[in-house]
Formats: structure tokens, C-alpha cells, sequence
């Protein structure tokens, strides 16, 4: 907090200094960066998906930026969430859909991973099998 001052009209001696409090501490308005966290996606993946520059993702995910409702709806949409769980008022935690879905994603990363890097063949089957098994579970969004 800082004091500033401000002036105040007294009818005896006429306006008077008078201090004033001014909050500098900002309240966190949203949770982008940790939901994108807990969902294990990166920022360069989050940029690529919202077609911003990495400084962007970033000035956004400030908790303190005041973005706009459009933008946190493509945040939805990219985090696959429900907006309210970005919002700093939901004291709740993550829900049950929402966790398993980060999970899965996290497995869905490494399964890709692995397809990405398999030499034979029989691998490749096995981490396109595993890739739809995890599909199969998969909560919607």
C-alpha cells in the first residue's frame, strides 16, 4: 500500500491535505497458468494453439492481467475445462472429470512420444492400441 495525498474542503480553513490509502497489491483475477500446468501443457504448445506469441501466453497468464472474456473462452477451448475453474472465484478444486482428463493427457503425451520415436513396426501398433485404449476413457471436455 502507498499514501497519496488527496484534498478535502473544510469550510473553516478551506481545502485541506489530507492522506489517502491507495492499494498496489492486485488481487489474482484467474488460473490459466495453473490449469495449463496441471494439464502438463507447455506454453510454446498453449501459444500454438491460441496463435499468439509465447510473450502473449505469458502476459496473459499474469493472474493479475485482466483479460478479456473472449480470450478466457479461448483458453477454454485450448485447455478443454470449464471456464468457471479458471476463474480465481472457484475455491474448488480441480473436479473429478477434470483430473482424470489431465492425467490421461499426460499418458497421451508419453504414448505419442513413444510413437513418435518406435524403429519397429510392433511398437508402433502398440502405441496406436494404447492411444485409442486411453481415447476410449477419456472424459469429454
Amino acid at each position: 500500500m502507498s499514501i497519496g495525498q488527496g484534498n478535502s474542503f473544510d469550510s473553516a480553513v478551506g481545502y485541506v491535505s489530507v492522506p489517502t490509502v491507495v492499494s498496489t497489491e492486485e488481487k489474482p483475477r484467474h488460473r490459466i497458468a495453473d490449469v495449463r500446468r496441471s494439464l502438463g501443457i507447455s506454453v510454446r504448445t498453449a501459444a500454438r494453439c491460441l496463435h499468439i506469441s509465447v510473450d502473449e501466453v505469458r502476459r496473459q497468464e499474469e493472474p493479475t492481467n485482466d483479460i478479456l472474456i473472449s480470450e478466457l473462452l479461448r483458453w477454454k477451448q485450448v485447455l478443454g475445462v470449464p471456464l468457471a475453474l479458471m476463474l480465481v472465484e472457484s475455491d474448488s478444486p480441480f473436479s473429478q472429470p477434470t483430473m482424470v482428463r489431465s492425467r490421461l493427457l499426460r499418458i497421451m503425451k508419453t504414448i505419442r512420444a513413444i510413437s513418435e520415436t518406435a524403429t519397429s513396426s510392433s511398437t508402433q501398433r502398440f502405441a496406436a492400441m494404447l492411444e485409442q485404449q486411453v481415447e476410449e476413457l477419456m472424459p469429454a471436455p
